[in-house]
C-alpha cells in the first residue's frame, strides 16, 4: 500500500508547521487531499495502470480472506 504524502508546503518548509492531511476526493486516477495546518488543497495520481492492477489484486486478495476469517468465525464451535 502507498505512503501517506507530505503537504508541499511542509516538506519544502514554506510555511507549513506540521503535515496534517485529510483525503477529501477520490477520482479514479488520483486522491484530492487538504492539510488542515497550512488549508492547501493539492492532487495525487494514482499509481500506473500496473501498480493499479497489482493494487487492486492485493486489495482483492485482503477482501477475500476477510470474509473467509467472518465465515470461519460464524461457524459454530463443537465441544466433544
Amino acid at each position: 500500500m502507498a505512503a501517506l504524502p507530505t503537504c508541499p508546503n511542509f516538506a519544502k518548509k514554506r510555511g507549513c508547521a506540521s503535515s496534517k492531511l485529510r483525503i477529501i476526493g477520490e477520482g479514479d486516477d488520483f486522491w484530492t487531499f487538504h492539510c488542515d495546518t497550512c488549508s492547501l488543497d493539492w492532487v495525487v495520481s494514482k499509481p500506473a495502470s500496473t501498480e493499479r492492477a497489482k493494487f487492486r489484486k492485493a486489495e482483492e486478495t485482503l477482501r477475500q480472506q476477510a470474509e473467509r476469517r467472518r465465515a470461519h468465525e460464524k461457524r459454530p464451535i463443537y465441544y466433544t
